[in-house]
């Protein structure tokens, strides 16, 4: 698609493509709403091929409904996988005004009243109450089966219930697919999502996370319908993806204390040891250490 007609299309939708360069998007999208809309009035929901179990046995329409009304299976094996996981009671670093001796600004009453502190400063604290963002990359390669990234995805899933109950979660799914139709996968189609978490619907955000139809099917077709010439066939990994985490994480915007969930991989230790896994990003999260 040119850039005058997606840049409309984005318009009609209350998005934007934040790169300029000819082979690089970034789309930032409020809800999983939205995307579906995006993907339904681009025609990402038509003309994809019916190849094997590579959306997970379901058709668009089926898709669609699951992730706007969730699935509670999906969300019964994120429950079953908590019951396992070690309790966490533990503080993260925010920063925040602060009473404090000298400071950037005085409280003129407090001054007046002999307060030890009566200065405000913006300074780290630990805080229950700092929210965590989390970035999930759902794009896999073709060879990952539905079993395989549902338990990903369930592992995730877990995690995220997990931070949640700690403390406030912004959550995020995002695709690493290129922009065009190049076997070494030329340019970036990275569309970002916001997910739902003040309350999480494990159901809604377990069938995002973990079902491979919603990836395969929204984002890749909009890869395809977005992009400039690109066909399913030739869909590699955008170019960002091979420049590793650094890059994604530069090319997004993240901060330093988010963490980045990686594309799926055949040795993900989330598929094989889900529960030390999700204990060990918990621990990661909250001691502020990027990617997973």
């Amino acid at each position: 698609m040119e850039k005058p007609e997606l840049d409309k299309l984005l318009a009609r939708l209350g998005l934007v493509n934040e790169k300029d360069k000819p082979l690089d998007t970034l789309i930032r999208v409020p809800d999983v709403e939205t995307l579906l809309r995006l993907a339904e009035e681009s025609g990402a929901d038509r003309g994809a091929p019916e190849v094997g179990n590579f959306f997970g046995g379901l058709d668009w329409q089926t898709m669609a409904v699951n992730a706007r009304r969730g699935d509670p299976e999906i969300a019964a094996k994120a429950e079953a996988l908590l019951d396992q996981v070690d309790r966490f009671t533990a503080e993260t670093e925010g920063r925040q005004w602060t009473a404090m001796p000298a400071g950037a600004y005085p409280i003129v009453p407090e001054a007046l009243a002999g307060s030890p502190t009566p200065m405000r400063g913006y300074q780290s604290v630990a805080s229950e109450h700092m929210p965590l963002s989390i970035y999930v990359a759902t794009t896999s390669s073709a060879r990952y089966g539905l079993e395989t990234l549902l338990a990903r995805g369930v592992a995730i899933l877990a995690l995220v219930s997990k931070l949640q109950a700690i403390r406030p979660v912004d959550l995020h799914i995002m695709s690493l697919t290129p922009n065009t139709s190049s076997w070494t996968g030329d340019g970036n189609m990275i569309v970002v999502t916001r997910l739902e978490t003040r309350p999480l619907d494990l159901s809604v955000a377990g069938f995002v996370l973990a079902h491979c139809a919603f990836d395969r099917r929204v984002h890749l077709g909009l890869c395809v319908k977005l992009g400039k010439d690109a066909r399913w066939a030739h869909i590699a990994w955008s170019e960002i993806f091979r420049n590793g985490p650094a890059a994604i994480r530069a090319y997004v915007g993240m901060g330093p204390d988010d963490l980045y969930i990686a594309p799926a991989h055949l040795d993900d230790s989330m598929i094989k040891e889900p529960v030390k896994w999700v204990n060990e990003q918990v621990r990661k999260a909250l001691h502020r250490s990027g990617d997973a």
